[in-house]
């Protein structure tokens, strides 16, 4: 199985229906919050003009399982905050998201961001974030130097076993 992480812009129509189904099952997890999937959606086509939206699709074998959706905040804030992640249901647990976040701080080394951020509601997600060295911040809160983000000098013990760089 190949697994290519992309700007959400590139995908063809049929990886973009099949990330609709993706988004609107992270809608459904995060208990259908009114108008979230159009704010998502509303986002994709920011992210074709605005340098501070990334929004990356991880796509296995021709079809999209995942996305991260970050917004940078340079030069005065020094970080990019992991808005959402989603991976379908049965792609979980094989380093999509490990992927996909590391995407973003790939992409962040070298502007000045100096941090990856995330918040999240999902009750389990604690787990994840700390498994690829994210330090909590606060309840549902969580931070990590963009050269560990990205696999790099981070401690062996959570090493990446999927690496995804330009």
């Amino acid at each position: 199985m190949s697994l290519e992480i992309v700007p959400v812009h590139l995908l063809d129509d049929l990886a973009c229906g099949r990330l609709d189904r993706v988004m609107e099952a992270a809608r459904d997890a995060l208990a259908g919050r009114a108008g979230h999937l159009d704010r998502i959606r509303a986002r994709q086509d920011e992210a074709r003009w605005d340098p501070h939206r990334w929004i990356y699709a991880a796509v296995q074998d021709g079809e999209a399982v995942g996305f991260a959706d970050a917004e940078a905040h340079y030069p005065d804030l020094e970080s990019v905050t992991v808005a959402q992640l989603a991976v379908e249901r049965p792609q979980r647990h094989r380093g999509i998201g490990r992927a996909l976040v590391q995407q973003v701080a790939t992409r962040a080394q070298g502007t000045g961001i100096r941090w990856v951020a995330a918040h999240t509601r999902v009750r389990d997600a604690d787990g994840f974030w700390t498994g690829l060295g994210f330090e909590t911040t606060g309840p549902g809160a969580f931070r990590c130097p963009v050269e560990w983000a990205a696999g790099r000098g981070m401690p062996a013990a959570v090493q990446p076993s999927v690496h995804c760089g330009p």
